[in-house]
């Protein structure tokens, strides 16, 4: 409790850095790549993936990173109990004592089916342990995850759509405060 209080004491006031990852508003495929996002496509998993840009109703401007997982015509192909889909944010170094505030906004119009965990948004320095997990909204959700920095390193953010359905993500940031 006394740690909450300290925390509540340096937020109050405080001025966080403007967005510091790169690509995280989904307009520019080569943009992301180049600042280096990646995904993951697990095909053992029976499920056929969808992994693109989309301009069907993005949340603001031209096209939201749209996901996918769904079986085939063959239910026997396999179950998608481990993540059909993961994607990688780009690196952002932190310095450790520093503040993080990852911020940004999910669409899932029907529940993932096949996992419990739904969508999972984390970091690498929490891990899935502290996910975020979404198994449906009602149009665009935002989240917000705070983070301190255990360590001087580079952070990333994870997005894995462990079970079967269909995800939107859009204007995703990270901002630091020293």
């Amino acid at each position: 409790l006394p740690w909450h209080w300290k925390l509540a004491s340096r937020l109050s006031g405080a001025k966080w850095q403007t967005n510091v990852l790169a690509g995280g508003d989904f307009e520019s495929l080569e943009h992301m790549l180049g600042s280096g996002w990646r995904q993951s496509r697990r095909h053992e998993s029976g499920a056929e993936t969808v992994v693109e840009l989309s301009f069907a109703a993005p949340r603001s401007g031209r096209s939201a990173l749209h996901l996918q997982a769904r079986r085939g015509d063959d239910p026997a192909r396999g179950r998608s109990e481990a993540c059909p889909v993961l994607i990688t944010s780009a690196p952002v170094p932190v310095q450790q004592g520093q503040l993080v505030c990852i911020r940004g906004w999910v669409k899932v119009p029907q529940p993932i089916r096949s996992s419990p965990d739904g969508l999972m948004i984390y970091d690498s320095f929490a891990g899935p342990d502290f996910a975020e997990r979404i198994s449906v909204t009602s149009g665009w959700k935002e989240f917000t995850l705070y983070r301190a920095a255990t360590r001087t390193a580079e952070m990333t953010l994870s997005m894995d759509l462990t079970g079967l359905g269909e995800v939107w993500l859009d204007d995703i940031s990270i901002a630091l405060l020293d």
